[in-house]
């Protein structure tokens, strides 16, 4: 019985030595698969520039590892199929992706396709892929190959409902395949996949489906539906955090500054860890792992003061970005006026020019007449023209001399307006003396604080040191009375027992 053999064994040879992505491979390609004849030739001759390149193939390379392809920036189409590369990696600085070619490799996994976020088609015909995970980023997903694969569970598929703009996806070949129910369960289940296999799916097949898995679809269509309302909530979120960004407040809203900050903060966190009353301005906290978690506690007085004062700062902040666009409109409006009055006395000027233009030329008209039939020479007209000629300059720089100071006084309006470096600096300036006020009472603010901590924190530890002193002398001071105590009564027995009977006592007396 013979050894089945793989395509890729057939088509890679091992008697060729392992290829590696660099300048010279990715140049060879380019020039290979790109303009023949004469095109071609010009297209050499010019010169390869990778960071221009937008499509590159680097099939039948034997390439083992994706690298290197970091200074391709405008690539939209790269396919590196036929080849001996075992994982997916290096790919993201190919942010402007839409066409991606793995077929025939040796990748077991699919991974690291988060930065290609402008993916739309994505083949990985005939690898070692027993799962579908880690695309949850290709919103954009349009086309999608998996077949031949070692996918065993049909029900994988399922992982495909989340792009909504899937439309052809390429299955076959994969073990689940031989199970009759798995192209019922994927027609019934992909509901916007148009193609499968390339062949169209019709309402039929689906309905076939829907009447075979209707418990196991009613789950991923509530899964689904659960999924969706958490994406429109953050689409929501990242909404209103574009349009708090335009007034220069977002994540300010909510508690997400604060959270951030305690988040890191081991300080904090150990201060949480003293329990008492302290937990009670703040969330109390819980251990999972080497992370601190918040979770609920009956009082948050810190964390609801501060997002009432975020939200205080938040509807400022919003109220000056609507005055501020009141004020740019009006900007706008000034800016648009002056350039509208501007051009009103200009075409005013330009018809005072013509009016006086007219006649000069007709002057000139009669001499040019005079001339060509013969009425007068040339020597007698040329101190007539030489005199018309001084009157027409002049009018023409009395034309030239108003339109420039329109324009001059136009600009130096607007320059005043739109000079950046002395708006800058006024904006500077007023802000530098603001910020100088609010930064000395912040820092008597923060002194005194410091100062009133500071000695709260030294007094309460030298009481605790004096009260320390006091009770040790207190101790000893009894424990000294009770032993004069015990003394002395030692000593009234003496003076009862005869002093015979203290010496065989001994140190008992």
């Amino acid at each position: 019985m013979t050894e089945k053999r793989s395509l890729n064994s057939l088509v890679i040879y091992p008697d060729i030595e392992p290829g590696v992505i660099d300048n010279a491979m990715i140049i060879r390609c380019i020039l290979e698969y790109g303009p023949t004849e004469e095109a071609g030739r010009l297209f050499a001759e010019e010169g390869v520039h990778l960071d221009e390149a937008q499509v590159v193939r680097l099939e039948f390379q034997n390439i083992l590892r994706i690298d290197h392809l970091w200074m391709l920036k405008s690539l939209r189409k790269l396919t590196l199929a036929h080849n001996l590369i075992e994982k997916i990696e290096n790919l993201d600085q190919l942010t402007g992706l839409n066409e991606l070619d793995l077929s025939f490799n040796k990748i077991e996994k699919i991974e690291n396709l988060d930065k290609l976020v402008n993916l739309e088609i994505l083949t990985l015909f005939h690898n070692r892929i027993r799962k579908l995970e880690n695309m949850e980023l290709l919103e954009k997903l349009l086309v999608f190959s998996i077949g031949d694969n070692i996918i065993e569970d049909y029900k994988e598929m399922a992982y495909l409902r989340r792009f909504r703009f899937l439309r052809s996806v390429s299955f076959k070949g994969n073990p689940c395949c031989d199970d009759p129910m798995a192209y019922q369960f994927i027609k019934s289940a992909l509901t916007r996949v148009t193609y499968l296999d390339y062949k169209i799916v019709t309402e039929a097949e689906r309905e076939d489906g829907r009447a075979l898995f209707r418990g196991v679809l009613r789950k991923l269509d509530e899964a689904d539906e659960k999924s969706e309302n958490e994406r429109l909530a953050k689409e929501d979120y990242e909404a209103r955090v574009k349009f708090y960004a335009l007034s220069f407040v977002e994540y300010l809203s909510g508690p997400e500054l604060l959270e951030a900050m305690f988040e890191k903060d081991p300080d904090g966190s150990l201060l949480l860890k003293m329990g008492g009353e302290l937990n009670g301005f703040f969330e109390q906290p819980a251990i999972r792992g080497d992370n601190l978690l918040y979770t609920s506690c009956s009082k948050y007085q810190y964390k609801e003061q501060y997002v009432e004062t975020m939200a205080g700062l938040v509807e400022f902040a919003l109220e000056a970005y609507n005055a501020r666009q009141y004020e740019i409109k009006l900007f706008k409006d000034l800016v648009n006026d002056a350039l509208e009055e501007s051009v009103k006395k200009s075409k005013e000027i330009i018809i005072e020019y013509e009016n006086k233009k007219r006649p000069l030329v007709n002057e000139m008209q009669e001499f040019i007449n005079r001339f060509t039939t013969k009425q007068a020479t040339i020597e007698e007209l040329e101190p007539l023209i030489v005199d018309l000629g001084e009157t027409f300059n002049e009018v023409l720089y009395h034309l030239w001399k108003s339109l420039m100071t329109i324009e001059m006084q136009l600009y130096e309006q607007c320059e005043v307006m739109m000079d950046r470096d002395l708006m800058m600096n006024l904006v500077a300036q007023s802000s530098d003396n603001h910020m100088r006020f609010i930064d000395g009472r912040e820092d008597l603010l923060m002194t005194r604080a410091n100062n009133w901590r500071d000695e709260l924190v030294q007094g309460t530890n030298d009481n605790e040191v004096k009260r320390n002193r006091d009770r040790i002398l207190e101790i000893n001071y009894y424990i000294d009375n009770q032993r004069e105590e015990w003394t002395d009564m030692q000593m009234g027995l003496t003076e009862i027992v005869d002093p015979e009977t203290v010496a065989l006592l001994g140190d008992d007396f």
